[in-house]
């Protein structure tokens, strides 16, 4: 197996009827009636039994089981397990997009600052479960608190170093690269954090660019180096807290003089534009980013700012929290200035106006709360490390290692991924072969073409991490680390002189 299948059996027929869902597979295409079957290729094979299916059926789930292991013509190894309704893992909810866990309780061990959500207080529950879904990416990867010092380099066309124009105008357009390179104190060592931020819409040379000046300032510095690719829309929460959660990013390209734009390539003629302001906490992780103007990108936990030709428009949805609300008034105050008229609308009192600039008002949605869609993913997917080996003619394995994993199982000759859920670290041995330190991307991409999870390898948050040079956040995700273990283990040579030393007594 190396692939994620997902199906709903058909019951009551001697065959096995299956019919194939297509990804991402989702919480609600679970129906309280069905049987449904979810093979993976590193837990095994899942049989979901609705709450209201027959008795019958329940009691014999494990011969639904057995026929399709017949079928795929599985080894008799294949684990199969069972989950109820209501009772399913974090193992098997992390193949879903969005399942929904409001309310839900959760064993496994959490960090103090979601305690909260898994209280058993519906109302604290639902407080906290707001704030881990509305924060920033990769919100556990936090060197630091972003109080380090840092130069930004534009790649569009050309090397260019903005940092002074960043520092008077923490602004990024949708068209370009930019390294970041950020310094800090890492336990009272020097250390640096690389992050390559590309555009959604950047040029392929630019983001190439960007990744080898990346590698260059990695290979060139003696101190502790991380470099960190940050898709467009997926800033980690350090990287917001270093512009103090002032950042904002627009559309706009160096060819066309950064002039404001819009999606439609209309702002010369209508002015509009308009902006989702979102997060949790002022001057660390709130970040405004243009989005395309129709009012079907509304969300009720967002504040928006639209920007027409002589008015601007901030809209407050109706689960906004007051720090967004100010947020968009610090945006629109340093950004887009103050010489247009500023109106402010709750939501539900949007005039005629309003709903004509985004083309008109939107239908209702299913749930129009974003943060529900993200919680999911940071309570429910497992921590993992995996394995990871390339022979010599390219082809590249996977072995995830028990939840119980420690630093022992890193190997210094060896590639593993650590896998929170949002961000990968990419650990490298000091002793790789080069076969394996060139095909990084293709791990990448292999690793989650197949993990079932809503993510590619343009949206994958990844930390390149070196043997030696761990970061002090990457060791905390250990039970324990020792600086010096691969110091004090017996290397393969020093086994192969004593083998050879003995043998010649």
């Amino acid at each position: 197996m190396t692939a994620v299948y997902f199906y709903r059996v058909l019951t009551g027929d001697d065959e096995l009827d299956l019919v194939s869902l297509s990804k991402p597979y989702k919480q609600r295409q679970l129906s309280s009636n069905e049987v449904y079957i979810l093979d993976t290729p590193c837990s095994g094979v899942y049989i979901w039994l609705g709450n209201d299916l027959d008795e019958e059926i329940k009691k014999n789930y494990y011969q639904i089981a057995q026929k399709y292991l017949d079928m795929k013509e599985y080894p008799s190894w294949v684990h199969v397990t069972r989950v109820a309704e209501g009772n399913e893992s974090c193992t098997f909810k992390q193949y879903f997009h969005n399942w929904e866990t409001i309310g839900a309780t959760n064993s496994r061990m959490v960090s103090e600052s979601d305690a909260g959500y898994f209280s058993g207080d519906a109302e604290e529950s639902n407080a906290a479960g707001k704030l881990i879904g509305k924060s920033a990416s990769a919100r556990g990867y936090m060197p630091d608190t972003g109080e380090g010092i840092y130069t930004v380099t534009r790649m569009s066309g050309e090397e260019e170093d903005i940092t002074d124009q960043i520092i008077e105008k923490p602004v990024l357009y949708d068209n370009d690269v930019y390294v970041v390179k950020y310094q800090y104190d890492d336990n009272g060592d020097e250390a640096y954090v690389i992050y390559v931020w590309i555009g959604a819409n950047a040029d392929p040379s630019d983001k190439a660019a960007g990744i080898e000046m990346a590698a260059q300032i990695d290979k060139e510095e003696e101190a502790n180096v991380n470099v960190v690719k940050v898709p467009h829309g997926k800033e980690p929460k350090h990287f917001l807290a270093i512009f103090k959660g002032n950042l904002a990013v627009l559309y706009g390209s160096k060819d066309e003089e950064y002039k404001a734009q819009n999606s439609k390539k209309s702002y010369d003629e209508d002015g509009v534009r308009l902006f989702r302001v979102e997060g949790t906490e002022l001057e660390v992780d709130m970040r405004t980013v243009q989005v395309p103007e129709t009012a079907e990108v509304l969300e009720d936990d967002d504040v928006f700012v639209l920007e027409t030709a002589d008015k601007i428009y901030v809209w407050h949805g109706k689960e906004s929290q007051e720090t967004e609300q100010e947020a968009a008034t610090n945006f629109v105050q340093k950004i887009l200035g103050e010489e247009k008229d500023i109106i402010t609308l709750n939501q539900g009192e949007e005039t005629d106006d309003f709903w004509e600039f985004l083309g008109g008002a939107p239908e209702e949605k299913e749930d129009s709360s974003g943060w529900k869609l993200t919680l999911n993913r940071r309570v429910t997917t497992p921590l993992s490390l995996t394995a990871v080996t390339v022979s010599v003619t390219g082809k590249i394995d996977f072995e995830e290692l028990p939840p119980e994993f420690t630093q022992q199982d890193l190997s210094d000759d060896g590639v593993y991924i650590l896998d929170t859920g949002e961000e990968l670290y990419f650990w490298k041995g000091k002793n790789i072969p080069e076969r394996i330190r060139m095909a990084k991307d293709s791990i990448i991409e292999e690793y989650i073409s197949d993990d079932g999870l809503d993510r590619t390898v343009d949206s994958a948050i990844v930390v390149s991490v070196r043997q030696g040079k761990e970061p002090a956040v990457f060791k905390k995700l250990f039970p324990d680390w020792d600086d010096d273990m691969w110091e004090n283990q017996t290397s393969y040579e020093d086994i192969k002189n004593e083998t050879k030393a003995a043998n010649s007594k």
